[in-house]
This record gives structure tokens, C-alpha cells and sequence, in this order.
């Protein structure tokens, strides 16, 4: 074994073992980068491996991990700001949560908050809000950010208007209407399956009528979408399908949704959305120039107004509870950076004519990575399954450190409660998909 594989290996296993063994997450990646570097300069001093530590790509990853942990920051200050100004609760109150239907109606709230938030703008919005208004209508901390976290993983392939599968197709040189429709099919069982897959990992019942209502739509959002051919509109269209089930579920129960909202919450709501609209705008648009961390201070500003005085104060107490949750995730992206850079991108591509090997893939590489987009950027080129690689980081999602340290930003929780929920998600999300896209190889349809 080369040893800058061996290197590579080595810090992966570390950084998965001690965060799965209940380490705080930022002390379990420090361990792992450090690790990484180590022994990379021992390997290069002791034997005849060339390898080099890529301080340049290191040094990017450190800023694109910097500017998403503003994003990140000032997505949690704004929602701090609601949950003191009782926003939350008024939007909560909005659902009914006080039914005796109250968790399948939160279950299914969070289900389309988490699409939505996903399919627009991605960044770790679907953890920041969704998380803490399950908190607040009282779930516990690690069962809400569970929540968040396994209900967002499958729409991440269409993330922000369709980014992942758009820089998918340019890498491999695929059309990417055929490899949107590929990754819809792959998809399937997943979708279906969601409402009770996001049920069976925080411990709460689906009832037998909210994943029928819910998956059917959400199907048929997905043949809609598969028809169209249109990766632009796949997200969007998964989530009207997801929004369309829980409102046929309310109707079925002849219970609705209360539109009076408080005028903070209805403030909150379009300030949020906005901000979130905006930021898949600029995502898809490749506009450079606006920074995604412009867009979310600029709604917390907007929020606040005119009483700005306040904003700083909220600043410091998102930070005093979170800077180190902040700095894991800075460090996640460099630990990414490390393995893009090794043998070990190139090794894998070599046995991804297998599906199921295309599929672990792409979910050991999101684990690894935490960005949809950046598994789908290192492991995708040359390999004849991206649809499948994209499949299987989607189903990794749903645990990646990167996404955990967001949420357990979010809810102000222990890394380790949340990583083993978002885990158990990730093997039911694993569960159904990977025998399906290996049943497609099969019969020829994949």
C-alpha cells in the first residue's frame, strides 16, 4: 500500500471512530487533520513517498470553511433573535403543535421545512431553523436536529436549484438532464420511504396516513420532475410534492394551518425566506461578486431594524455557545481538502463500475467531505455511475461531521447524540437505496 494512502485512510478511520465514540467533534477532526499532516511529513521523510501537504488547496478550503461558518453564524444569530422575540413560538402556534396529532404534524412540518430549506439554498439552512423550532415546540435537542438533518438528505442532490447534479455533469462530461432523471431514479425508494426513514431515527411514530399522503406526492413530484428533465426545477418540485402530502394529510383530518401569525413571526418569515431565495439565487447564477455571507447578515439587519444595537449582543451569545462547533467546521472542510488531495480519490475511481462500490463512494466521501458538491467534484470524474456516487453521498449527509457540527450548533447539543441518530439515519437511508441501485444495474435501467 502506497504510504499517502495508508496516511489518508489512517486520519479518516481516526476522525470517524473518535467522533462516533462520543469526542467533541472539533477535538476529533483537530486530531484527524493533525494526524493527517504528521504523518504525511514522516512518510515523506522516511520512505520514498513524494507526497506533499497541498497548503494552497489547504489554505482555500480554510477560507471556503471560514466564509460557511459566517453563513452558519449569522444564520443562527437571526434565529436567535426570533426565539427571544417569540417568533418561534408563533409560527409553531401556526401548526397547532397542541393536537393530539402533534408529532406526525411536527413530523411532517419538518419534513418540508428541511426540503425546502435544502432544495433553495442548502448551507446548512435546514439544520439552523428547523432544528431549533422542533426545540422549542419541545423535542429534545438531539431528536430535533435528527430530525433536520436525515429529513434534508435526500433533496441535497438538487441542493440550491440543482448545483450538485449541474457540477456533476460538467465534470463527467454527462448531459445533465440524463443524470438528473438517473439520480430521480436512484432517489426513488428514498423518497418514498422519508417520512417513516425520518420517524424510525428520532423514536416518534409516522401513523399509518402521513407517509402514505407524503410519499405519494412526493412520488409523483419525482415523475413530474423525471418527465421535465430539468435539474433546475427537481428540488423545488420535491418539495411542492412533500409541501402538497402534508397539506392532503392536514386535509384529511379536516385540520388546517392558522395563517395569523404575530407580526415578528410574519416578519421572520419573510425576511428568512427571502434570505434564503437569495442565496440559491446566487448559488445557481454563479454570481461571485455577492458572497452568500452578505446575503444573511443582510437579513439579519433587516430583521433587526431599526433596533441594530441588539445585533452585536446576539453575536456573542451565538458565539459564546457555538464558536466551537464554528471552528469544526472550518476544520472539516481542510480535513476534505487533505483527501481530495491524496491517492485515495483516484484509487476508488477505479472500482466504481460497481454500483454498490460507486454508492459507498459517494457516501464515504460525503462523511468525509461534507459538501454534496464537493464529493460529486473529487470522486465523479471517470466513473460510469456519477448518478449512483451522487445517491450514496446524499444518504451520507445525514451523518457527515460537517453537517452534525451545524446542528449541534443549532440546538446547542452534544455531537455525539445527534451523529448516532443522523448515523442510524443514514444506514435506513443506505438501507433502501443501495440494493435499488443495484437492482437497476441488474435490469439494465441505471
Amino acid at each position: 500500500m502506497q504510504p499517502a494512502l495508508a496516511v489518508a485512510l489512517a486520519s479518516m478511520l481516526t476522525l470517524l471512530v473518535t467522533a462516533l465514540a462520543g469526542w467533541e467533534l472539533l477535538r476529533a477532526v483537530a486530531l484527524a487533520v493533525a494526524l493527517h499532516i504528521a504523518l504525511t511529513v514522516l512518510a515523506s521523510l522516511f520512505t520514498h513517498c513524494t507526497a506533499q501537504i497541498p497548503w494552497l488547496q489547504v489554505g482555500e478550503a480554510a477560507a471556503r470553511g471560514v466564509e460557511i461558518a459566517l453563513v452558519v453564524l449569522a444564520s443562527l444569530t437571526l434565529v436567535e433573535m426570533m426565539r427571544r422575540d417569540d417568533a418561534l413560538r408563533s409560527l409553531l402556534a401556526a401548526l397547532e403543535p397542541d393536537s393530539k396529532h402533534r408529532d406526525r404534524y411536527l413530523l411532517g412540518a419538518s419534513l418540508v421545512g428541511s426540503g425546502a430549506l435544502e432544495s433553495v439554498a442548502s448551507f446548512g439552512t435546514p439544520t439552523t431553523l428547523v432544528g431549533p423550532l422542533l426545540t422549542e415546540a419541545g423535542v429534545s435537542k438531539p431528536r430535533a436536529a435528527a430530525s433536520a438533518l436525515v429529513g434534508h438528505a435526500p433533496f441535497g442532490a438538487f441542493a440550491a436549484f440543482g448545483v450538485p447534479v449541474l457540477v456533476a455533469s460538467e465534470i463527467t462530461g454527462r448531459d445533465p438532464a440524463d443524470l438528473a432523471s438517473g439520480v430521480l431514479l436512484c432517489e426513488l425508494p428514498a423518497l418514498a420511504l422519508l417520512p417513516v426513514i425520518v420517524a424510525h431515527s428520532v423514536d416518534v411514530s409516522p401513523g399509518r396516513l402521513l407517509p402514505v399522503t407524503v410519499g405519494v406526492m412526493t412520488l409523483a413530484a419525482a415523475a413530474v420532475g423525471y418527465a421535465l428533465r430539468a435539474p433546475v426545477l427537481t428540488g423545488p418540485l420535491l418539495t411542492f410534492g412533500a409541501v402538497a402530502g402534508f397539506l392532503w394529510y392536514l386535509k384529511l383530518l379536516e385540520d388546517g394551518l392558522s395563517l395569523e401569525l404575530h407580526p415578528r413571526a410574519a416578519r421572520a418569515v419573510l425576511v428568512y425566506g427571502a434570505a434564503v431565495l437569495t442565496l440559491g439565487a446566487v448559488k445557481s447564477l454563479h454570481l461571485s461578486h455577492v458572497r452568500p455571507w452578505m446575503v444573511l447578515w443582510a437579513a439579519v439587519l433587516a430583521y433587526a431594524a431599526p433596533e441594530w444595537s441588539r445585533v452585536p449582543g446576539h453575536v456573542r451569545t451565538v458565539l459564546s455557545r457555538s464558536w466551537r462547533e464554528l471552528v469544526a467546521v472550518v476544520l472539516c472542510l481542510v480535513f476534505g481538502a487533505l483527501i481530495a488531495a491524496s491517492p485515495l480519490p483516484e484509487l476508488l475511481r477505479r472500482y466504481a463500475s460497481m454500483p454498490l462500490v460507486a454508492f459507498a463512494v459517494g457516501l464515504v466521501g460525503e462523511m468525509v467531505m461534507g459538501s454534496t458538491t464537493a464529493v460529486m467534484a473529487t470522486f465523479s470524474s471517470g466513473t460510469p455511475h456519477p448518478e449512483v456516487t451522487l445517491a450514496g453521498a446524499v444518504c451520507g449527509a445525514a451523518s457527515c461531521p460537517y453537517n452534525v457540527a451545524v446542528a449541534a450548533a443549532a440546538v446547542r447539543s452534544h455531537e455525539k447524540r445527534i451523529m448516532r441518530r443522523g448515523l442510524l439515519g443514514t444506514l435506513y437511508l443506505a438501507g433502501v437505496t443501495g440494493p435499488w441501485v443495484t437492482l437497476l444495474w441488474w435490469i439494465g435501467a441505471g
